[in-house]
This record gives C-alpha cells, structure tokens and sequence, in this order.
C-alpha cells in the first residue's frame, strides 16, 4: 500500500500402489515406474509440500497403544508425488533438527506409524503452528496422546475411552466434505477386512470441539463406528484428517485400495494451510517467554502457548525458529516469513545478525519486539540494551521507568480497530523520534510504538506479558493481538477489506476473508465502520473489497468515490444501499438503487457463463437462498449501460429494476446489492460453501488480468525495428498466446511482466495481432492491434546524362540505377 504521508514501496490428498522402492536416498522421493496417475480437484493452484514420517522402529512409543504399524512410507509418498505434490521423507532425526516447520512443509503425514518420545512434541508442534496433519489407522495413538482428537484426551493415547480397534471391510461415505467429493454420501468403499483403529463418534460428541468434526467414513451399517474423519479446530492448531487402510503394498492381500488413495489425495489438499500472514517466534536467543512447556530455550516456557493459538485460529501460522548452526536470524532464514516475534532475549543479537534484521524488515519484513522494564530488575538491563541496540535504525528505544499495571489508552491509527484499551503490567516506557509514532500511551508515557521502515512495518513494546494466557483475556488485549498481526502481516498490501460479518466465529473466517486467503492476495483487515474511514485517508489502495452487511459505511463514501475517480478496483456488498447517500458511488458502479430485495427471496443467476459464475470455480447452480440472518436480503438494482447484470430477483432478466449483482464492463467494479453471506449451504453440491464461492468469484474478478490497448500501426515495407509492446498486469501471472490473424505464433510462460511482438519481414498487407493472457485461476484478457504494412515510397529511378554517338559504334549504354 501506499501511505498518503510518506510514500512506501508496497504492497491447495494420499494412497496409491507400487510394488518398487525409491532411490538410494532414503529421504528424497524419485520416480522409477509411475503408479495410475490420480489428481487431486483444487480450487487454485498451489505447490503443496508434503512431509511424511518415515520411522524404522516400528516398537510402539512408551506413551503409545499397540498397532500394527507400517514399515515402510515409500509407497504413499510415490501416490503423493504422482498426485503432484513435493514430497519429502522426514526421519526422527529430521524432526529432532527442527526441519518439521510450516514454512517448508503444508502438511505432515504419519502414514499408520508414530513418532518416537523424543520427537512426539515437535510432531504435535507443527499442527500447532498451523500445519495440517493426516494421520492413518494405528496413528490414532498420536491424535489422543498430543491431545490433536480430542482436546481432552491429552496426555494419554485415549484407547477404549474414544477409540478403539474394530474388523471392517466396507466403509459407508457419511458426509459430502472437499475430503469426499469424489463421492456421493452413502456411497461404500472396500478397504480390505482388517482390524482398523475406530472412533467411537458418542463419546466424541461429549467432547469441547465436536461441532468442528466430520464424520467422513463409518463401517457400513454402524454409525457410530467411525473410521475416518476430518476436524478443523476451533481452540487451537491446523486442520486434522484420519483415515482407515492399508498405505504400504506388503502382500497380495494388503496394499493400497484406490478409494483410500482418492480421499488421501483430496485429504493433502484439504489440509493445506492458506495463511493470511506466517509469523516466526524466535527461540534462539533465549527468550524470556516461551510458547510451548517443552520450549527449553526460553527461561519461562507455556507464557505464550494462548497467544500462538489464538492466531494460528485466525489464519496466521506461527513456527518457532530454534538455535542453528547455519546461523539464527539470517536473511535466508527470515525470507519465508511476514513477521517475526522477539521477546527480551538473554542471548546478543550479533552485528550479522541485525543487519540482516534491519535489511529484511526493509525489504517488506516486519517485526513485533516485547520486552520489560528496563527498572524493574538488573536481570533487565543487558537484555533490555539488546533490543535498544536493535531498534535503534526504527527510532524507537526502552528507557528508564517502571509500571507494575497499567490500562494503557491504543491511540487513533488504522491498527486500533475495535480496541480502545489494553491491560500491561511491568511496563516500561518508550523514547520515540521521526519516523516512530505511538501506538499505546497512558498520560505522558508511551508503551507501544510503530514505525514503517522502508517496505516494512516494525512494532516495539516495552511490555512483554500483555498477550501472555492470562492478560490475553484481559480488556480489548485479544483484539489487540489480532490487530498488531494484522497490521504488521500487512506491510505490502496493496488490497483493503472491511468486513462486519457477524455470521462468522471471527471477521477472520468470513467467506470474504477465506477468498482472499484462498486467492494469496495481501491485505489489511478492517472491520470497525469509523476505523473503515480512517484507513482509507491514511492510506492508499489498489483493490478495496467492502463486505458491509451490518453497520452503515456510508461516512467512507467520498473516499471511495475518490478510490474509482482515480481508476482504483472495488467489489461492494452493503445491505444499506437503500440509504440515498450511496447512489453516487453506486452510479459509479454501474448501478443504481431501485427498491428493497423481496424478503426470503432467492438470488437468480442470468449469465451463468460470465467468470464470476465460472473462475475461479464453476458455480453450477441456477439459484441461491439465504437463512436471513440479519433479517435483510439487501436491495434490487438498476444497472447502467456501462455494466452487465448478472443476476437477480427474478428468474428472467430483468436489469431495469430486478438486479443484485453487477460488474462494470471495464472489470474494476462488482456491486452485490444481494447478501451473499447469507447464503447457506451447498446448492452445487462442490464440497464447499456457496457463500465461500460466490466470494472467491467475486474477488478473484477484480484481480483479473488486464491489458493496455496500443494503437493501431502503420509501417512502411522494409522498415526494421518496429514492435507491438503491451503492458499487462496481474496479480498471479500465469502464461500468454500472441495470435496472428487468428492463428497462434507464440505463446509462453508470463511472469507480469511487458510483451513485444517484432514486426519485422512482413509483407504488404493487413495483420491483426492478438494477446491474450491468462492467470493462475484460469481468467484471461485480450488485446487486439491492427497492423498494416504498406508500400508508399515509388520506385527510386536516376537520370543519366544524355549519350551521343556514330552510328555503328558498338559498346553504349544507358545505365539506370
């Protein structure tokens, strides 16, 4: 984004056969005989990095149930690698180096085996930090020991008390889930009769998270009897599938079955984390707070393990970077990530060390630094010097003073949203100059303070304990957490939402926001109406996505008629169109406000061939209908000539007074006068909610693809060096065709960047040159430039001098040249 004030650099599955064993290397997959090739169905694309636990010791853990246990994980990860994932073999030493991060790895698979003691926490680490986690058969174990399913089993493998052994063969299909959508429910699967671990779905039921399971497979005719299923958390970690079979071709009468393998596949793509922001937690210098009771680098483990949950429950993931010897905090080590957390370090940070700190942040990184009073103990004192020393190019500082507890004021500033106060305790006050603003103050002292450096953001607190579990709930701190995280994960975006979406658990998991996530797009969050102003004067955006179905916004109006004036993109939904105010900017959009959408009405769909019924996803329904959660469908709309209707109240288009969704023709606007957010369940039966869709449609529209127009051209014949150059745009560039009356003469890879077609050797004529480009989601756009090549120039003929001689003399000419 572009701050108004000073401009700033801104802005998606797992069984299948193989009789042959990998390459010599135990740890990298290759492919010798490629198994029936089976892919996974993904909403966009993405590379999906897959780590699977391959464990020779196959005697149970001490913490574990008995099992039998498979010996060997090559055969699920040649599945997996055909499927088209990167796929690696981790090991217990693997996991014991700490290479187990999401950074590096989406999902983590224990293919019916388990981790060892000294690795089981570090395995349960990254499903905390976010990482998605598929489990099979006897790893059951693991999910009730780690306290992964469910949460009150912790401790101990929860065998007899959740879940159990039982003979199956046929599993029926209970539910429709992204897992199953190959599948119909009460469509059954062979996995071959064996003794399969099987959850008893009652006794889950008694359980905190049971609302946030799903019953994927249960024995045919037994219910209760589950064998697989798939849970997305509402109290802590990533996403988590189980489910039944055979991963390893051992014998002709246990191997993989092809129904295991399609779930298995889907399952990868399910459990990939789409973060909003990564945020890395530094272990290495010693910190005074840890996350974890096994964070042994920290002096006081578990203070932060509420505040990792809370936002990895919100749609950042969160690693630990521990000790390496390959270097701590290095530019190479702090690239995968949007934010790094450092909190009052015993160790020194080196010069390297902050340098690379410094350039990273620089580069569009940002930091979040905790510390404590620099007067509350001596103990403070070198700690407190490291981080100055470090914070020092930010123009912020921790000075003298001492508050034991304090209800601190959050001052106005974009990052406030929805919070006013935050309790600290053990503070210390900050000296701030330039660049650096206040953030937190109570009277004349300063507590928190940010400042934006070069691409980045960077945040210093002279508190440390305000997000620890107990302050957490304290006052608007939660908020805060959130609002801190948002703001520095959002140093370079270049996309605004503002979202009042009730509906949702959190403004973090509205259908809008998941799009987004989904998409890869960067943004700021903004949900409080007040605040919606404020951040649209304080800064500058490319893409605004409004997703108003609650509270009036129409004191940004202006500023959002400003955003179109000065050719900016805007998708709108807002439930108060019927308020006069709003006509301008809806007149801008192509549309004006014609009466109240009919209450409990359904939403029609006219052009179902138009990409926003089509990409990303085919939105293969006629119509929609809502549950009426705020007891306001939204307004009907007329539409302009300058944009195309494409659906409504009705059945049958009727553009004059009926619309409720229409997009410009330039492609920069989307007004929703229908409350897509309301809609409930799954009309086209794709696994997913057509809330989520609708949404993932929409936005993905007005990051579609665009092309400048060069003129026409002339060009005499024989000139040389003459081109056709476009500039196209996209947010995630995919591949061009250049088209020559028609026909294809070039097409490639597009990285964003311009296209030249060279004009040179033709011939006199007329040629239409056509580019078109596409992204990632499969939208495309297109430029046609006319080009002709005449000849005007006549022929160049000299005059030579008269010639007289006598006739009969022989050897004269005449030479025109």
């Amino acid at each position: 984004m572009n701050h108004k004030h000073a401009i700033l650099l801104s802005l998606i599955m797992l069984i299948g056969m193989s009789m042959f064993p990998f390459g010599a290397s135990p740890n990298v997959v290759s492919r010798k005989d490629p198994m029936e090739q089976v892919t996974p169905a993904e909403i966009t694309p993405r590379n999906i990095r897959v780590a699977i636990y391959n464990e020779t010791n196959f005697t149970k853990p001490t913490w574990a149930y008995d099992g039998l246990f498979t010996q060997d994980s090559t055969d699920i990860a040649q599945v997996l690698e055909d499927a088209g994932y990167q796929v690696e073999l981790l090991t217990f030493q693997d996991l014991l180096d700490h290479r187990l991060i999401v950074a590096d790895f989406d999902v983590f698979v224990l293919p019916n085996n388990l981790p060892r003691e000294n690795v089981t926490m570090l395995a349960k680490e990254f499903w905390l930090a976010g990482g998605g986690l598929l489990t099979v058969d006897s790893a059951a174990s693991f999910l009730g020991y780690a306290g992964v399913v469910p949460y009150e089993s912790e401790g101990n493998h929860g065998y007899d008390s959740y879940w159990y052994y039982n003979w199956s063969e046929i599993q029926t299909v209970a539910s429709l889930h992204p897992v199953t959508k190959r599948y119909s429910t009460g469509d059954t699967i062979n996995v071959t009769d064996f003794e399969w671990a099987t959850f008893n779905w009652s006794a889950l039921s008694a359980t905190s998270e049971y609302s946030h399971y799903t019953k994927l497979l249960n024995i045919e005719g037994q219910p209760n009897n589950v064998t697989g299923f798939a849970y997305d958390p509402l109290l802590r970690g990533g996403k988590v599938v189980h489910l039944p079979g055979f991963v390893a071709n051992t014998s002709d009468t246990r191997y993989m079955v092809q129904g295991i393998r399609n779930l298995c596949i889907d399952a990868v793509e399910w459990l990939c984390p789409v973060p909003k922001s990564r945020i890395a937690y530094d272990l290495s210098h010693h910190p005074r707070n840890g996350i974890d009771p096994w964070d042994e680098e920290a002096l006081f483990p578990s203070k932060f393990g509420t505040f990792r949950n809370l936002l990895v429950n919100h749609s950042f993931t969160v690693d630990k970077l521990y000790p390496s010897p390959e270097g701590n905090l290095t530019q190479e080590r702090l690239e995968p990530y949007d934010v790094l957390i450092l909190v009052l370090p015993e160790y020194n940070f080196t010069d390297d060390e902050r340098t690379a700190v410094q350039s990273w942040v620089h580069s569009g990184g940002s930091l979040l630094t905790m510390s404590e009073s620099l007067s509350y103990q001596s103990a403070n004192i070198k700690p407190v010097d490291q981080i100055n020393q470090l914070m020092g190019p930010f123009d912020m500082e921790i000075v003298s003073g001492l508050n034991w507890s304090v209800t601190a004021s959050i001052v106005k500033h974009p990052i406030r949203d929805r919070a006013s106060q935050v309790y600290m305790d053990c503070v210390g006050p900050l000296n701030i100059t330039e660049g650096a603003f206040p953030l937190v103050e109570k009277d004349e002292d300063v507590f928190m303070a940010g400042s934006e450096y070069g691409n980045g953001r960077v945040v210093l607190s002279g508190g440390m304990n305000w997000p620890g579990h107990i302050a957490l709930t304290s006052l608007d701190n939660r908020h805060w957490a959130l609002n801190v995280l948002n703001w520095l994960g959002a140093s370079e975006a270049d996309t605004l939402l503002y979202c009042d979406n009730l509906i949702s658990d959190d403004f973090y998991d509205s259908p809008a926001s998941k799009a987004l996530n989904e998409l890869g797009v960067d943004y700021f969050l903004v949900t409080d109406a007040s605040n919606l102003n404020l951040t649209l004067h304080e800064y500058e955006w490319d893409r605004i996505i409004i997703d108003s179905v609650v509270w009036d916004v129409s004191g940004s109006i202006e500023p959002l008629i400003e955003h179109l004036e000065n050719g900016g993109y805007l998708a709108m939904a807002c439930s108060n169109f019927d308020n006069s105010m709003y006509e301008p900017l809806l007149n801008m959009m192509g549309a004006s406000q014609a009466s109240n959408y009919p209450f409990n009405s359904e939403f029609y769909i006219w052009e179902e061939d138009h990409p926003v019924f089509q990409t990303p996803v085919n939105v293969s329904t006629s119509s929609f209908s809502t549950v009426n959660y705020y007891w306001d469908d939204g307004d009907e709309l007329s539409v302009l000539d300058n944009a195309t209707a494409l659906g409504g109240s009705t059945s049958y288009k009727d553009e004059t007074a009926k619309a409720a969704l229409a997009v410009r023709n330039d492609g920069k606007t989307v007004v929703m006068g229908y409350m897509f957010d309301q809609i409930d369940g799954d009309n086209d039966n794709s696994s997913y909610a057509d809330s989520f869709e609708m949404w993932l449609n929409t936005v993905s529209h007005i990051f579609a693809p665009s092309v400048d127009s060069p003129s026409d051209k002339t060009i005499e014949l024989g000139t040389t060096g003459e081109f056709i150059t476009w500039h196209p745009s996209s947010y995630r560039p995919d591949s061009f065709i250049i088209e020559e009356n028609g026909v294809v003469i070039d097409s490639a890879t597009w990285n964003g960047g311009d296209i030249s077609q060279p004009l040179d050797g033709y011939e006199a004529g007329t040629y239409n040159f056509t580019l078109i480009v596409e992204d990632v989601f499969g939208q495309t756009t297109s430029d046609r430039v006319r080009v002709v090549v005449e000849d005007t120039i006549p022929p160049a003929l000299n005059s030579p001098s008269d010639v007289e001689f006598t006739e009969g003399d022989e050897g004269h000419f005449v030479n025109w040249t």
